[in-house]
């Protein structure tokens, strides 16, 4: 009876642990994606698909000829993309595409490896309950493709013709915009990666480019809109005609590059920037300018001027005012706080407009005034007006200051330097309404340097005629001697 226990005892737990269906515990991978991390042909577990593949006991390199051997390779796939009714042809080694065999081979390779025996056991159990399939990534270069497409873009975008104004016998002249036809880059590359992600098979990726019209900057419409003068001002640089120098060139080159700029609105400007850098190819030459100070000789010469006309037009335009600084010293053409300086680098008048419609600037010279006018869409009312007053808080009269100078005959004269007083100024803009004044404005402060032209008076003495021949004697009877002693 006890055998007859043991065996029934014996029959049950076998029964039991047979029909038992032994349970791991699920296991969490990680991945390598390094290329380089394993350079032998380390074997891969068994479970593992790669692509679709069974490579479960394949070393590294059979398991990457089998996989490498069902992809084609990419420079024997075509790539069409169409830029409005055009067909580019190209291929998928253009945009640098490439397979990420490597990185899934090491990513199987990674499993058997990672953890202790236990560890390893587990993953083992796990991959021959559920084998694990790992997909190959394929990646187009990004930058390739932009490349290919703004190369593209630049053979066949249609730019947009801004709209111009001219003016004629006192006459607006508008030349109509047209619009333009232009690449999409960014939607285009887009869609040229969403094509290739989701390309399947090996017949040619073919991708309609995104394009769109584009209207030009300046459109007829908003330049028919400008018909009212806003603001003018004019300067003289020349009074009579015998006295031109190279510093009216540069008045003149200066007005021209400006004149006919339209300003959008919203739109700001850099005065410097619309006379183009004051050099010699664009058709600057040497004239008088301070520096340092001092008025010396400088190519580009006289744009200053330029400038505080420009300035003093805008400011009865009253139009937003960005950026404005005064000379070093006081200028002749304008009172003080009146001017506008500019110097590369340092100095600018930059304004913008602020309106809700475009400007025209209209720059002209006659070989002795210099003219700017702002034009626009009167946004004022007929009863407003606007006032600017220079208002001088100090000033400190300089004068010259006489030296004497040896190296200079007597009754010669050289004059070094120039001599301006020192002034400390500021601007006020005056408002009115009905002719009521209704508002007063100090717009900015200035200071004026003093310098002080330096005149140097001959002290040297003139020689006699007398002195000069006997002089002239000595001298012939010394060398005679010094002849005849050889």
């Amino acid at each position: 009876m006890i055998c007859l226990a043991a065996l029934i005892v014996l029959a049950v737990g076998i029964v039991i642990i047979t029909a038992k269906k032994p349970v791991f515990e699920k296991v969490d991978f990680s991945f390598v994606y390094d290329d380089d991390a394993y350079e032998g042909d380390s074997v891969i577990p068994q479970g593992i698909f790669i692509g679709g593949k069974d490579v479960g006991g394949m070393k590294k390199s059979e398991a990457r000829d089998l996989i490498e051997s069902a992809y084609e390779e990419p420079e024997n796939q075509t790539v069409e993309v169409v830029f409005d009714g055009k067909t580019v042809v190209t291929s998928l080694d253009r945009f640098g595409v490439s397979w990420g065999i490597n990185s899934a081979i090491n990513q199987a390779i990674t499993l058997g490896l990672g953890g202790g025996p236990i560890q390893r056991y587990k993953t083992e159990k796990s991959l021959f309950a559920e084998p694990f399939h790992i997909e190959i990534s394929k990646n187009l270069d990004r930058n390739e493709v932009e490349s290919f497409v703004k190369n593209q873009a630049e053979q066949i975008d249609v730019a947009p013709v801004d709209a111009s104004l001219s003016r004629r016998d006192g006459e607006f002249v508008v030349t109509a915009g047209k619009s333009g036809r232009v690449v999409n880059v960014a939607g285009t590359v887009g869609l040229i990666l969403e094509a290739f992600y989701n390309h399947e098979g090996n017949n040619a990726l073919s991708v309609t480019a995104s394009m769109y019209d584009k209207e030009p900057s300046i459109t007829t419409q908003a330049v028919s809109s400008i018909h009212d003068l806003l603001g003018s001002y004019t300067t003289t640089y020349l009074k009579h005609d015998s006295e031109r120098t190279e510093r009216c060139i540069n008045i003149e080159v200066a007005t021209a590059y400006i004149n006919g700029k339209i300003l959008m609105p919203g739109e700001s400007v850099s005065t410097s920037d619309m006379m183009k850098e004051r050099i010699a190819e664009n058709g600057y030459a040497t004239g008088g300018q301070y520096v340092n100070g001092q008025l010396e000789d400088a190519i580009g010469g006289g744009v200053c001027q330029v400038a505080s006309t420009l300035y003093n037009a805008l400011l009865r335009s009253e139009l937003q005012i960005d950026r404005r600084q005064n000379h070093s010293l006081l200028v002749s053409y304008v009172d003080p706080s009146f001017d506008a300086a500019i110097a590369t680098g340092s100095k600018d008048l930059v304004f913008t407009n602020n309106l809700k419609n475009p400007v025209f600037i209209s720059g002209e010279t006659d070989g002795h005034e210099v003219t700017f006018r702002i034009y626009g869409t009167e946004y004022r009312s007929a009863s407003h007006s606007v006032k600017y007053e220079s208002v001088t808080d100090k000033r400190i009269v300089s004068s010259e200051k006489t030296v004497e100078d040896y190296d200079l005959y007597v009754g010669e004269t050289k004059k070094i330097g120039t001599t301006h007083d020192e002034v400390w100024s500021h601007l006020v803009k005056i408002v009115y309404e009905d002719g009521r004044e209704v508002s007063r404005t100090t717009l900015h402060e200035d200071y004026y340097m003093p310098s002080q032209a330096t005149v140097h008076k001959g002290m040297k003495p003139k020689e006699t005629e007398a002195e000069s021949s006997s002089a002239s004697k000595e001298t012939t009877v010394a060398s005679e001697s010094s002849t005849g002693t050889r």
